[in-house]
């Protein structure tokens, strides 16, 4: 399995997480055109691109007129997947009353992110709100007809790679079982077969989609996995429960949009301004910015950055970035590789700000933290950009004074290449913090490692292993040949993985 999930990050490596469900979601819509097509669906071809094409116009233009009203900028691939989820669940229409019906669904799903705010971030999912207010106002019947096993192949295979994507294992496992068992002990409380509860919920309802597409939303979701876990049995529990009027899938997710925030307020979007943007590595590129107000986060944790630019591709105006900086610091530091050759046109324009440009960042989440255990001895394996989060640990380890043991392998390919090597230098001085940089190719000069990060290495370095938090954090393909590296009776205490994606 997790060479699967392996192999499915490597195929998503290039693309942003809107991106991968932008795609997922257009598979599902193309299989569903084609089997209306040859008269398997049950739905009229042309009353399905009849809908298709209304809810895109009506979400595109809401969307458009909401981003000149309130002064922001559109984003595309934000409202290409509420259109089509919106598609894949409302009934289709095919009188232009009903389809005028579905493109006020479709502003209704628009307009609630500019106007159903709260700290600068949108409340519920907006899919679910017009699901939801369309029912009620007797505009359209939310009929998740996206759950009929016909469709039910494809949904599992793209929903599998939009959750390898966004890494919410935890969460759309929570949910399934929970909803699973909640749907086994209704129908055995009222007599119903078990199996044919169980044949409804899975192959004929919208399970699947649903925890893949839409329970998974970042901005409406816990960022967290404590309370992603607590989020996913609320809402797994409400979506199987029979409750009136809470259990369908867009009230039960409703519901579990009102419960993270009161578990997990959000944080007002960040507003911050450039300071510098510097090139600190070849190819590597760090932003430093000041933040309007101050934030609070945990060193190792994430932010997802906004910078709008003209001509943008394909791939958006949104990035997740490792923070690189601690809390205590004064500027925000954020870092990222630029290739030299096919770098999105994000990162064109990330490399390019200038000072005093004002900046968006929308949301702060992640587990990649210290443990709580202060006297944990702990060993980081960073390979090329992945030492970001790192730099963001040693520094507030730095400024509390905390002396546990750290050892850093720090992989990159050449000296040149170790970004930040210098800081970690310096914090060696400080800290009980042992660096062991190794390069794939070294200088005549070089007195540090050579080759990659292996057993033979780490047991000359680290003969107690076993006895380590073990926090990996670099592209895809090194954290998972890394991870492997600790099997067996090799294990360690825990191991925390971070990865970045070369988008």
């Amino acid at each position: 399995m997790r060479k699967l999930l392996s192999s499915l990050e490597s195929l998503t490596n290039s693309l942003t997480m809107y991106m991968v469900t932008v795609y997922a979601l257009l598979a599902i819509v193309l299989v569903s055109l084609l089997l209306s097509a040859v008269g398997e669906l049950g739905f009229p071809v042309l009353a399905l691109l009849a809908t298709l094409l209304t809810v895109l116009a009506s979400t595109y233009l809401s969307s458009r007129l909401c981003a000149w009203t309130f002064g922001t900028q559109h984003n595309r691939a934000s409202g290409l997947i509420t259109s089509l989820i919106l598609y894949l669940t409302l009934a289709p229409g095919d009188t232009a009353v009903e389809l005028f019906k579905i493109a006020l669904i479709g502003c209704i799903a628009s307009v609630s992110k500019y106007l159903l705010v709260w700290r600068g971030r949108h409340i519920f999912n907006p899919a679910a709100l017009a699901l939801a207010l369309g029912s009620f106002l007797g505009l359209s019947s939310a009929l998740w007809w996206v759950g009929t096993p016909l469709l039910l192949p494809v949904v599992l295979i793209t929903g599998l790679i939009i959750v390898t994507k966004t890494r919410r294992y935890a969460m759309v496992t929570t949910f399934t079982v929970v909803a699973i068992v909640t749907s086994i002990a209704v129908a055995a409380s009222t007599s119903y077969p078990v199996l044919d509860a169980l044949r409804l919920d899975i192959l004929s309802g919208p399970l699947a989609f649903f925890a893949a597409v839409m329970l998974t939303e970042p901005l409406t979701s816990p960022a967290t996995r404590r309370h992603q876990i607590g989020y996913a049995g609320l809402v797994g529990l409400l979506y199987s429960a029979q409750l009136p009027w809470v259990s369908t899938p867009h009230i039960s997710l409703l519901v579990g949009n009102l419960y993270r925030l009161i578990v997990q307020p959000q944080r007002s979007a960040l507003s911050l301004r450039v300071i510098s943007v510097s090139e600190i590595a070849p190819g590597v590129y760090e932003l430093q910015a000041m933040p309007a107000h101050a934030i609070r986060y945990t060193a190792g944790q994430y932010l997802e950055l906004q910078v709008p630019h003209a001509k943008q591709d394909s791939r958006g105006t949104r990035r997740i970035f490792s923070i690189a900086s601690s809390p205590d610091e004064k500027t925000l530091r954020l870092t990222t590789r630029v290739p030299t050759h096919k770098a999105s046109s994000f990162k064109h324009a990330f490399v390019r700000l200038t000072p005093d440009t004002q900046l968006r960042a929308t949301y702060i989440g992640g587990d990649f933290v210290l443990p709580h255990d202060p006297k944990a001895p702990l060993l980081w394996v960073a390979g090329g950009i992945g030492i970001t989060p790192f730099r963001a640990m040693a520094a507030s380890l730095l400024s509390a004074h905390d002396m546990r043991p750290v050892i850093l392998f720090y992989q990159a390919y050449t000296p040149r290449d170790l970004a930040y090597l210098s800081f970690f230098t310096r914090a060696a001085r400080s800290l009980s913090l042992t660096i062991i940089p190794v390069v794939a190719e070294a200088p005549a000069n070089w007195t540090g490692e050579t080759g990659r990060v292996s057993r033979t290495l780490l047991g000359r370095y680290v003969p107690d292993i076993h006895m380590h938090h073990v926090y990996i954090s670099g592209a895809p393909a090194m954290v998972e040949s890394t991870r492997s590296l600790f099997a067996h009776d090799y294990k360690p205490v825990q191991i925390m993985t971070d990865h970045f994606s070369g988008y």
